[in-house]
């Protein structure tokens, strides 16, 4: 190795191989959030994950994993630079809704919970996830996508999304993705992939704002 190396690399390339999405059962729902956590409420947020979660939490821990019903799984996820959390739904008919967030039951208890966990939200993102093109049609029709910032791309060698990239009601951002014959496997890590593109893009927009107002 010719080229001096930056001493974090390793690091950053380990949490990258860290960082995984649910396996989902389509059609599939999930809210995901990208939290800042200052030292002042790290406390307080081990102290509620261990309410929700065990008590006895290992503070050098990652990456923790709950299922919050049969068909549904949150994941917490801590990085150097911001925590992610996500909360996965498999319980959804083919006709549903997509874009209410549900406000009655165990889904919604957990969605009210994720939050409002410490720290200050600089993504979240509500994501619908189909089996194919024809049943995203209608979902994609009610996402209210500003026609001019609407993006639509092929991933990978079947998997097709479709998002503005604004935020909607209720504050998120919405993604719709159709699996389109792909494999769970390969459904998630497209998923992780467009999530993490937008996570880390909103990371360096935020970073460069502090650097210009200092």
């Amino acid at each position: 190795m010719r080229f001096s190396e930056h001493p974090l690399r390793r690091q950053i390339v380990g949490e990258m191989h860290l960082r995984r999405f649910p396996a989902l059962e389509l059609p599939a729902m999930a809210f995901q959030t990208v939290r800042l956590v200052d030292e002042n409420d790290r406390e307080k947020e081990w102290l509620i994950l261990e309410q929700r979660c065990a008590s006895g939490l290992d503070r050098n821990l990652r990456h923790l994993e709950t299922e919050w019903s049969a068909n549904g799984r949150l994941a917490w996820e801590r990085h150097s630079e911001a925590v992610t959390t996500t909360l996965t739904s498999t319980s959804v008919s083919a006709d549903a809704q997509f874009w209410s967030a549900p406000n009655v039951g165990p889904f919604s208890d957990t969605l009210q919970w994720m939050e409002t966990l410490p720290g200050l939200v600089i993504r979240a993102t509500h994501i619908v996830v189909v089996a194919n093109d024809s049943y995203a049609e209608p979902v994609v029709d009610r996402a209210d996508f500003h026609p001019g910032h609407l993006v639509s791309c092929i991933i990978g060698d079947s998997v097709r999304i479709w998002s503005d990239f604004r935020i909607h009601a209720g504050g998120y951002g919405r993604l719709v993705v159709a699996a389109n014959g792909a494999a769970d496997g390969e459904v998630s890590r497209s998923i992780q992939r467009i999530q993490e593109l937008g996570n880390y893009r909103n990371l360096s927009l935020l970073e460069g704002t502090h650097r210009s107002i200092a």
